[in-house]
């Protein structure tokens, strides 16, 4: 007797049709980018809240403007789709975090509608002030300050708007989308926090004789009658006293008196004051590598040179 396939009956093959469908469609990538994936937490930074992901979703990307300087011929615009912008950022978003020691400076207008935004980067776009502009119309309280919402790093504001500001070149003007509303950002500064340096390291460069002390600036920040109380001998400290910021300040700027592409450590009593000259030299001086002397020369001779006094 031929072999017969048992029979089966019409309903059961379409339910076994129903549930592949239905399997398939709960599997499928969702193709609308969606902010439900933020949660709120309580902390927040300039009126712009933090979030945290709870669930693997993509918040929505509009798209990028990078705008090229006038040319002869007119104004020249580049332009990037939003939809190759956003799987770029979302994809640096799950593989490459920030860097936790490089700030951001930027500004921002926060409106309600694309529609409101366009029009905004339009008028940017023909040479409008951007600070103007926010105090203008932007809804963030920000725009008493031009929409300057200072320096910040990562994990201080939402991810899409982090994204936009640690991905893009200072200069660069990008609209993007969050819970909030639209913001136009504008990138203006980026800069690298100085480093911690222990004092055993400063030990071993002083202990080193000349060998790799010209690869390295060292500046004591101290005012003149501390170094009268206190110095590390020999190790060519050049002082630049603290309170006379205005008077050295230019020379700095200028690239006079300091080569900014020169490993830098800072010294000063306790740390404090160093920090400050420090964060100068990586946020306005365009200085790539700075150390803070960690304790200062008071940590300095407890742990390695105990014949130079405290005080």
């Amino acid at each position: 007797m031929p072999f017969s396939a048992p029979h089966r009956h019409p309903l059961s093959f379409c339910l076994v049709l129903w549930m592949l469908i239905s399997c398939s469609m709960r599997l499928r990538p969702s193709v609308a980018f969606t902010t439900r994936a933020l949660r709120p937490q309580p902390k927040h930074h300039r009126g712009v809240p933090t979030f945290s992901i709870a669930r693997v979703h993509p918040v929505k990307l509009t798209f990028l403007h990078t705008y090229r300087p006038a040319t002869a011929g007119g104004t020249s615009v580049e332009r990037t789709s939003w939809r190759s912008t956003a799987i770029r950022f979302m994809a640096s978003t799950s593989t490459t975090p920030p860097d936790p020691r490089v700030k951001v400076r930027a500004a921002h207008i926060l409106v309600k509608s694309e529609e409101e935004a366009d029009a905004l980067m339009a008028v940017l776009e023909n040479g409008a002030d951007f600070a103007e502009l926010a105090m203008v119309e932007s809804d963030c309280p920000s725009r008493k300050q031009g929409g300057d919402l200072g320096w910040f790093g990562p994990g201080q504001m939402v991810p899409a708007f982090e994204e936009v500001c640690f991905n893009n070149p200072v200069g660069a003007l990008a609209k993007v989308q969050t819970e909030f509303g639209y913001h136009i950002i504008q990138v203006n500064g980026k800069a690298t926090a100085p480093g911690d340096w222990h004092p055993s390291q400063l030990g071993d460069l002083v202990a080193g004789g000349q060998e790799g002390r010209e690869e390295v600036q060292l500046i004591d920040v101290r005012e003149p009658d501390e170094l009268l109380r206190a110095e590390i001998k020999g190790a060519g400290f050049l002082n630049l006293p603290l309170s006379q910021f205005a008077e050295w300040r230019p020379k700095i700027l200028s690239g006079e008196l300091l080569d900014k592409n020169k490993k830098t450590v800072v010294l000063c009593h306790h740390g404090g004051r160093s920090m400050q000259f420090a964060s100068f030299l990586t946020s306005q001086a365009g200085f790539t590598e700075v150390y803070n002397l960690s304790g200062g020369i008071h940590m300095y001779a407890q742990l390695v040179d105990s014949r130079i006094p405290t005080y």
